[in-house]
This record gives structure tokens, sequence and C-alpha cells, in this order.
């Protein structure tokens, strides 16, 4: 399928899609059976994944040693274990760092997303036809309905301040569309070529939870690769719905201090006002009335919390974070 969308691109001489090596990596805390889901939808893919490598970040209920019987006898699942809770981006960058210099792609999986046999397959490929895409991702469906897109094509609007999905939550989605480039993506799943990383370095480390996917590729863009959405494929996710609402205090407190830092971090002068003004009197009022419907009144004050904290930030900070890696 050839690629569309922001404009045409040159074409490389096409590879063997097995000439890409592939190793993946998976944060985990306290999702067992999810993550054995995940283990095994790697295992079983129609692409041989050299290492997976499982980043336990903290688990304190017996989860992880668990998973590490279940898996024991497969040598490619190495258990990596944090005494902590570090945060998503320092985890992931623990497990990229393992495998940076031994594999041409790596793939980012969240512990609750399953992949067909055919997706990574279908990811690589992209990433072969497409020498310009530094990134390539998947359709991302709801595994309780997997005819539900949970995330689609998507592009980073500053005039909404945020990203814009228009296929989110339909189920209309068609199979057979070719595959295109987009501005932006979720992280729930994706594959990224080791020189990406190598040349816009690893996961900002300030973001604890959320948002460093966005940041991720914003950096990947500004250094002229692009992001390809594999259309004909799609990967089921543990998700309770395609709504945006965050389900706890914790969550939205890191969602909303995440999004203020995106918004910070890559907006300059009046844009950066005007972003932080949308986040704060446009998204948070329509989240509140979600979070209270769903999440109650403990959410909504994590959120408010997390928009001032991430607008306290240490503007002194290094402002590539741990970027280099």
């Amino acid at each position: 399928m050839a690629a569309k969308g922001e404009g045409a691109m040159g074409v490389g001489k096409p590879e063997d899609c097995k000439s890409l090596t592939v190793a993946a990596v998976v944060v985990t805390l306290e999702k067992e059976e999810e993550t054995a889901a995940c283990l095994t939808s790697l295992l079983e893919s129609s692409h041989q994944v050299d290492r997976i490598i499982l980043v336990d970040n903290g688990s304190q209920d017996g989860s992880i040693d668990r998973l590490a019987r279940r898996f024991a006898s497969r040598p490619s699942v190495e258990i990596y274990r944090n005494a902590r809770n570090v945060g998503y981006a320092a985890a992931a960058n623990q497990g990229v760092r393992q495998v940076l210099d031994e594999v041409d792609a790596i793939l980012l999986t969240n512990d609750d997303a399953e992949l067909p046999p055919t997706s990574l397959p279908a990811l690589v490929d992209g990433l072969v036809r497409h020498p310009e895409a530094g990134v390539a991702v998947p359709r991302i469906v709801l595994a309780s309905d997997p005819e539900m897109t949970w995330r689609g094509p998507s592009r980073f609007s500053w005039f909404k301040a945020g990203a814009v999905d228009p296929e989110r939550g339909r189920s209309d989605w068609d199979s057979s569309l070719s595959d295109q480039f987009v501005g932006t993506a979720t992280g729930c799943v994706a594959l990224v070529r080791s020189e990406t990383f190598r040349r816009v370095g690893l996961f900002d480390e300030r973001f604890f939870l959320y948002g460093e996917d966005t940041d991720f590729l914003f950096r990947v863009r500004k250094a002229g690769m692009r992001v390809l959405f594999a259309s004909g494929t799609a990967v089921r996710h543990r998700v309770p719905t395609a709504e945006i609402c965050p389900g706890s205090e914790f969550t939205a407190y890191h969602m909303a201090r995440s999004h203020v830092l995106v918004l910070r971090k890559h907006a300059r002068g009046p844009l950066r006002l005007y972003a932080i003004a949308v986040h704060l009197l446009v998204h948070t009022p329509g989240v509140a009335v979600r979070m209270l419907r769903h999440s109650g009144l403990r959410a909504v004050g994590g959120w408010i919390r997390g928009s001032f904290d991430g607008l306290r930030e240490n503007r002194n900070e290094r402002e590539e974070g741990s970027e280099s890696g």
C-alpha cells in the first residue's frame, strides 16, 4: 500500500521485510494477566522478535515473580526489575538501552496491548518501504470491541492544543486504506528505528506518565523524519472505552501535568500562552465533567493539581530532559 497524507515522499529501495531485526520493550506494573497476553502475542508474531525486554516498574503484588515462572522456558523474554515506580519514560529507556545497539528497530508496547501475528510484519514492512519514516504505528482498537477505534490517524492541532483523531470511537474503519503519514500518534504500540533513537535521543524522563510519546514524536518530526500510520493492521488495547477520561486521581494528575509540559516545551511566545489557556479554560472543564460522571471529585482535583504543577515545573531544568540517552 502506498503511503499518503502530509505530502508525498521519496521512495527508497525496498528491502526484504525480514531484513529488519526487532527487539521489544514492555513496561509493566501489577498487570499479570494483561502482560502475559502481551508477551504471548509477541512470541507468536509472524516476524521474529529477537529479545523481549520486560521492565517491571516496582510491582509489589508478586505478579512479576509469577510472570518470571510462566515464561522461564522462553529465553527471549528477559525481566528487569525496578525497586520502585520510576515512571514510564525512565523504565522504557532502561529497556531501549539494553537492545539499542543490537537490532534495527525496537517495538514499544503497553503491557495491556495484544498484537495479532501479522501486526509486527506490517509495521516492519512500512519502515522498510518508507525509509524516511522513523516510527511506524498501527491502529489501536478496543479489546472488548475490535471494530471500535481507540486511536486512529492523528495530528496535533495547536488551535485545539492537543491531538485530533477524527476516527476515535468510530466502528467503520477500513482495513484496506493506504498507509499514511501522521502528525502524532499514541505510544501504546510503536515500532521505532534504532537510528531514530540515536538521532533524537531517548524519552524525556520528566514525563513520568503520559506525554512522553507526544514529545518524542515532535522531536522525530523536527529531525526531518516521518511518522507512518499502518492503516491495515490493528492492535487490541484493554481499555474500557474510547473516551478520554482519567479513571483515578493518579492518572488524572499525570495526564494533565504531562500535557502542560508538552505545551510548554514545544510552543513558544504567544502560542505557548494560548495553548496553556486552552488547556485550562477548554480542556479542563470538559474533562472535569466526564471525571465527575465516571471517576469522582478526587480525579478532578488530581487534574487541577497536575495542571498547575506542570506550569510550576522548574524552567531551568535541562530543556532536553534525558533525551541524549
